[in-house]
This record gives structure tokens, C-alpha cells and sequence, in this order.
């Protein structure tokens, strides 16, 4: 299943590295970051559908009651990058 997603990071090399190990997970196929960053919370609840949060946890709309930028940290040094990739199901 293809999801749009947002993972918080604080740096591309970071968000990277972060979905590299849910590639190596088996938890995503692949990955590719898209270019996006730091997306206002409306973007987030409109066009995409998955939230990693700098741990590599990941969060799928289908799984979450409520909007995904609710699961956003805004913190000092974090920010959001916005990414595509193949979620391997079950």
C-alpha cells in the first residue's frame, strides 16, 4: 500500500536514516523523500497519511483518531519532511 507521509526528524540525514530502518524493518518496501518541509498542520490533514515520529514509529491515519499533526512535536531542533513509500502490510 503506498502512503504519503510526514516523519519528524531533525535534519534530512536524520528523517533518512529513520525510514532506512523501517526499510530494514521490512515495515516499508522503499522510500523517497519528496522535498517537502516543515508543512503547516492543515497540509498534514489533507495530503498525507502516515506520521514517523523521530523514533521510527509509525503511525497510519487508519490507526489514529483525530488529525495526524496532533501526533507533530514542534520542538526547537525538530522538523518535518515529507516523504513517500510502499507500506508492507501484516
Amino acid at each position: 500500500m503506498k502512503i504519503y507521509g510526514v516523519i519528524m526528524a531533525s535534519n534530512t540525514a536524520q528523517a533518512d536514516a529513520i525510514l532506512m530502518d523501517l526499510v530494514n524493518e521490512n515495515i516499508l518496501d522503499y522510500y523517497e523523500l519528496n522535498g517537502r518541509e516543515d508543512m503547516s498542520s492543515d497540509e498534514i490533514n489533507e495530503r498525507y497519511n502516515a506520521v514517523v515520529d523521530n523514533e521510527g514509529c509509525l503511525t497510519l491515519d487508519e490507526d489514529f483518531i483525530g488529525n495526524l499533526s496532533d501526533l507533530i512535536y514542534r520542538g526547537r531542533d525538530m522538523h518535518t519532511f515529507g516523504f513517500e513509500a510502499e507500506y508492507l502490510e501484516g
